[in-house]
């Protein structure tokens, strides 16, 4: 029943989009009003015709073709008057495209100061996002898709060799099919560090050239890449690094002082001032927990000398 009030409402868009007669109008009028059903079903293919005619001349033709095959098929075409059959055929191409183009599920998340959110997608993969991260979740009927417009998280993604998992970060784009890994997305930076399995690794430049093939990571091995496409890590890493934060942990080696207080600064309200730009870059290792700001402060002290003046959620290196 529901295929037959689809049918009708591709039947009526395309018979309004080439224009209607006074007696086509009645008639389409009554039909709107004999059932909710219809008056829905007649928005949907309206909608999808709209969203469709976006699509790239190329793609509409070779959607055209194949329609013209699957209306054959559809026996209320051939009740079509023949002007409107070219529409109708392209509409039940779009009907059949729809699903491939609108999402079945789709979700934001965006996790505030000092919060970790630990989610089970509709497939049955898992995530966990750290703090102060933004994105954006859409599955389609043959792949899934992640924005991270920045932060951190760590992916483990359900085996769907019919729909591979695709993440935008930046201009890089990471594509597996089932495997554990972290994406961070912090200052145009994206970094990717796999825990389990292959993780394929490309840069789009935004040229009009397909995205160039990067690496295939795994297990143990990370890369650091800028949104200008430059490389400033490709090998190994240590498995207990990636995502030590899922355990309120926070694992430095051999970065600045500077990136250290930012990434205390995730997870506690802090303001940092460096009285000396110097001390900025001096470097530093270490394991913490999250909130351990005053051990990581005393350990700091030790190493350098550097008097450290903490007065509330501020402060200020000497």
């Amino acid at each position: 029943m529901k295929d037959k009030i689809k049918d009708k409402a591709i039947h009526w868009v395309a018979c309004k989009k080439e224009g209607l007669t006074f007696e086509q109008e009645k008639e389409f009028e009554s039909w709107l009003k004999e059932d909710e059903e219809h008056q829905k079903a007649f928005e949907e293919a309206n909608l999808v015709y709209s969203i469709f005619q976006n699509i790239p001349k190329n793609h509409t033709q070779t959607l055209s073709k194949n329609a013209l095959k699957e209306a054959k098929k559809i026996k209320f075409i051939e009740k079509t008057v023949k002007p409107f059959i070219g529409m109708a055929a392209i509409l039940c191409g779009l009907f059949i495209g729809y699903k491939f183009f609108i999402p079945e599920y789709e979700k934001d998340y965006k996790t505030q100061f000092s919060s970790l959110k630990q989610e089970i997608l509709p497939d049955g993969s898992k995530l966990s996002i750290d703090t102060k991260s933004n994105l954006q979740i859409e599955y389609f009927k043959d792949k899934r898709k992640v924005f991270l417009e920045n932060g951190q998280v760590l992916f483990e993604v359900a085996k769907d060799k019919s729909r591979p998992f695709i993440i935008t970060s930046g201009k890089t784009s990471i594509e597996v099919v089932g495997t554990k890994f972290e994406v961070k997305n912090l200052e145009h930076i994206t970094t990717v560090s796999v825990e389990e399995g292959v993780v394929k690794v490309s840069f789009n430049n935004h040229t009009l050239l397909p995205n160039q093939d990067i690496s295939l990571l795994k297990k143990g091995e990370k890369i650091v890449i800028s949104d200008l496409g430059k490389i400033t890590y490709l090998g190994k890493t240590d498995i207990e690094e990636i995502a030590p934060w899922r355990n309120d942990e926070l694992i430095f080696r051999k970065i600045t002082l500077k990136e250290a207080f930012d990434t205390f600064s995730r997870y506690q309200d802090l303001k940092v001032e460096f009285q000396n730009k110097n001390s900025e870059n001096k470097l530093f290792s270490g394991k913490f927990n999250t909130l351990e700001i005053d051990k990581f402060l005393f350990a700091i002290q030790k190493i350098y000398p550097i008097k450290i003046v903490k007065s509330e959620n501020k402060i200020t290196v000497n």
